[in-house]
């Protein structure tokens, strides 16, 4: 099936590995021209010459971080212009109890799961408007059908930016521009690993009587932490509705 976007030029966001990468193969191997974006450099640039291997398509990346306003005007003073984009912080939920977040969690968990998408946005669409043409992807979460205990700061910036978007989606409609959020379940990715080691540390705590807390978030001083646990393999593998996406490497 023709998709119709040979030639076009796609910006991926947490492309580096898992879903972002999967996306950006897939887009390439429709005959799309890339620009890949993730924190890590050296991930990104190995995941650049694979795809390019793959397509023989054109590969850009950028090095930056969308939950920050300095990685975010990184990404556009890098790639002026894009007919797709797909925003995906890269960032999974971690969990803490509600009395423990202070309003400082709150904002940053609005930076990572609403303004890396939502500012990106607002930036390509007038030339997506512009040409008439234009597909924005954001990767969200099914947890925002049905909110998780303990990982209300992440259901609620993800929430906020479905109904944004949902709204933006029917203004600029009219320009043959289409915005969509897609929510995927649990996918086999090292995110999730990282995620379900860090819930289950979490959960043991609890057991123990040493409280869970928001200590572990990225807000905190330790931004990059995912809990004093390793993966659990086990727990991601017995997770219903999990898929491999080594397939796609």
């Amino acid at each position: 099936m023709d998709l119709g976007i040979k030639d076009k030029h796609a910006l991926v966001c947490g492309a580096s590995r898992g879903i972002g990468y999967a996306a950006a193969l897939r887009l390439a191997r429709e005959g799309a021209d890339l620009t890949l974006v993730a924190r890590s450099r050296e991930t990104l640039a190995q995941a650049a010459a694979a795809i390019r291997a793959d397509t023989g398509r054109a590969v850009n990346w950028v090095s930056a971080d969308t939950a920050t306003m300095d990685g975010r005007l990184r990404v556009i003073s890098s790639c002026a212009e894009t007919d797709i984009l797909v925003t995906h912080s890269g960032i999974p939920q971690q969990f803490a109890q509600f009395q423990t977040l202070q309003r400082d969690d709150w904002l940053w968990w609005f930076e990572a799961h609403f303004f890396s998408a939502l500012e990106l946005i607002r930036a390509y669409l007038p030339g997506m408007k512009q040409r008439k043409f234009g597909r924005v992807v954001n990767v969200s979460a099914n947890f925002i059908k049905f909110p998780q205990v303990n990982a209300g700061h992440s259901h609620a910036a993800r929430l906020a930016l479905a109904g944004a978007i949902a709204a933006v989606a029917r203004e600029v409609v009219r320009h043959n521009v289409t915005i969509n959020s897609v929510l995927p379940g649990l996918i086999d990715t090292q995110a999730l690993r990282e995620a379900l080691g860090a819930r289950s540390s979490t959960q043991c705590a609890l057991r123990d009587g040493r409280g869970g807390s928001a200590e572990g978030l990225p807000c905190r001083k330790n931004r990059r932490s995912t809990g004093s646990g390793g993966p659990d393999r086990d727990a991601c593998k017995r997770a219903n509705g999990l898929f491999d996406l080594s397939e796609h490497r």
